[in-house]
């Protein structure tokens, strides 16, 4: 009967020592979640709250989940399909970003903005289907890659097409 309670007192152990073990792994990798999606902004006259127009932007939040401050650098557009003879991935700073990186996200930081997509539209989207979809990477320091989720190009049009009329 010792023998079992022995062996089973072993198996706990490696089991625990194993868990701590992934969770100070997980804890030291760098986690930045990047969240997108398509939303409208409006435009305001001089501070008046009067509104002079909207547009359609794609809003793009970083988030530092790892336990440790990560910088990141510039980000970047992929899509599924090539683009032409440009290939799938495309560097995408807005004029407005540009000197704001590589950026530093301590821990739990957030880094937001909105990237207008009239850009998109008129450089980049005549070279490919409406049937391409297209996500946003970021770079750490480190070399680690992080994915944001695809946006479908017909999407886009078509809430773009929306706002300009």
């Amino acid at each position: 009967m010792t023998v079992y309670i022995s062996i089973y007192a072993a198996i706990v152990a490696t089991a625990a020592l194993a868990w701590n073990i992934v969770t100070v792994i997980r804890n030291r990798q760098g986690r930045v979640k990047i969240s997108v999606n398509l939303n409208y902004a409006f435009d305001a006259y001089g501070g008046t709250g009067k509104i002079t127009g909207q547009r359609t932007v794609i809003g793009i939040k970083l988030t530092n989940k790892s336990e440790n401050s990560r910088t990141v650098t510039e980000p970047y557009i992929e899509f599924k399909q090539s683009i032409g003879n440009k290939g799938r991935f495309m560097q995408f700073t807005p004029i407005d970003m540009i000197g704001t990186y590589p950026k530093e996200l301590k821990r739990g930081d957030t880094f937001s903005y909105s990237v207008d997509v009239i850009s998109l539209i008129e450089d980049v989207f005549p070279h490919t289907t409406d049937e391409n979809e297209f996500r946003f990477l970021i770079r750490d320091t480190m070399d680690v890659i992080y994915k944001s989720n695809y946006l479908s190009v017909k999407d886009t049009k078509v809430m773009h097409k929306v706002t300009s009329h």
